[in-house]
Formats: structure tokens, sequence, C-alpha cells
């Protein structure tokens, strides 16, 4: 139980020290959200793969749906505690139907990757505040506001890692945007989210963040979720101005 407790503890200090500091929220977040009352989450884009003794990857596609479904139904649970409507939208149907839609969504994703590799790299990291940035993925989304009227958007990626259970090589991964390797400690699996929060409308970057955890689960959404902007959404203004009236 001792040695148990202690593998816990070093465990955790790990993912602490992995997720330090990954909150990214706009200079003007406060002022931003007071235009957002309703929002829009794309299904996450998900890449879990084992990697075998060989060295050769294999997808986990089960694992995939199931966490996109899990980590989308997380997100929607917390926004709308927030006090935003989350406006249900089925983006493949839409995609499938108007083929510059989806470029217009593939278009926003890379926009956000470019981003991102910005907001994290290691210049950045040594500013003296890295929680305050400017950042806009430019008139991309203005076609996810036309196609659903959300103020907002919500953008996540998920990463996961599985070393086969009869593997003894020690593995290595890169964290997207970021260059910088994540060593695994030779543990079996980990997981890693990049989310963001973006208005529609101008394409401002509201609020990003990048969570770490040693298992394949919907935690890193639980985790990046919980900091969240202590802001006031317009749709919490005016739920407070009918309530007085």
């Amino acid at each position: 139980m001792r040695k148990v407790s202690l593998l816990l503890i070093i465990l955790g200090l790990l993912n602490a020290c992995a997720n330090h500091n990954t909150v990214r929220q706009h200079a003007d977040a406060a002022h931003l959200a007071q235009s957002i009352a309703s929002i829009v989450i794309l299904p996450a884009d998900m890449e879990i793969n084992r990697y075998e003794l060989s060295g050769e990857s294999k997808p986990l596609s089960d694992a995939e749906t199931r966490i996109q479904k899990q980590i989308y139904q997380l997100a929607k649970n917390r926004l709308e505690q927030e006090g935003l409507i989350v406006i249900e939208f089925d983006l493949q149907q839409e995609a499938a139907r108007d083929p510059l839609f989806a470029q217009s969504v593939a278009r926003c994703k890379a926009a956000w990757n470019d981003v991102k590799r910005d907001i994290y790299s290691a210049d950045t990291k040594q500013r003296k505040n890295t929680r305050s940035f400017q950042a806009s993925l430019g008139p991309v989304t203005q076609e996810i506001y036309h196609k659903t009227g959300a103020d907002a958007v919500l953008l996540m990626h998920y990463r996961g890692t599985k070393r086969s259970t009869d593997s003894k090589i020690f593995t290595t991964a890169l964290s997207a945007g970021t260059g910088l390797p994540i060593n695994l400690m030779q543990k079996s699996e980990g997981a890693t989210l990049d989310i963001a929060l973006v208005a529609t409308t101008s394409g401002q970057v509201i609020w990003a963040n990048r969570k770490n955890y040693g298992i394949i689960d919907g935690n890193p959404a639980v985790m990046a979720l919980d900091e969240l902007p202590d802001v006031d959404w317009q749709s919490e203004i005016d739920a407070g101005t009918s309530v007085t009236q």
C-alpha cells in the first residue's frame, strides 16, 4: 500500500507540473463575453493510437468514438452551467450537404492549430504574463456563425497514446504545437486535450486551455473546463435583467 500511495503522489505531481499555467485568456475577455449568449460545440478531433512492440501504431476507433461523445456531453453540461445556450448542430450532416461549409470548418481548425502553436511556444512561456494574450482566427469562423447563429464556437482536439501491454519500449510522444517531448515514463497510456472558445463573428480566441492526463478518458476535459474564465456572459446579463424587471 505504501508503494502504491507513493506512486499515486508522484503521478499526481507530474500531472500538476505538466498542466501548470496552461490557461490562455484574451486580454479583453470580460468585454468579449458580454456579446456571447450562445455557443456551438464542434465534435472534437480525435487521435487515439496504440503503439505495438514493432513500433507501429494502430488507431483505436472505438475509444475515439466513445470519448468524443463523452467530452462533448461534459462540455455541454459545463457551458450550460455557465449560463450559455448550447446550440445543437449536426456538423457532419451539414458538411456533407455543403462542401464549402466543410472547407470553412477545416480552415477554422487549421487557423486554431497555428494560433495554439504560438500561444504554447517556448518563447511565449518566457513572457511575464502568459495567461493574457490577443489572438484571432480571422474571418474563417463567420461561416459557422451564419450556419448556426451561435455567438461562439468551442473547438477541441484530443490526443491519446496507449502502449501495447507486452511492449518494453520506452515511448516518447510529442506534444502537438510545442515540439517538446513528453516522457511517458513507460506508463501504459496518456492523453492531451486542447480546447478553445472562439467568438464566431470576430474570430477572437476568448479562452484556451491544454490539459494532460495519465489515462485515456474524459478527465482532461473536466480539468480544462473547470478553468473557464470568470466573466459575465451576455446570456447571464440578459437573465439577470429579466429577473429584475
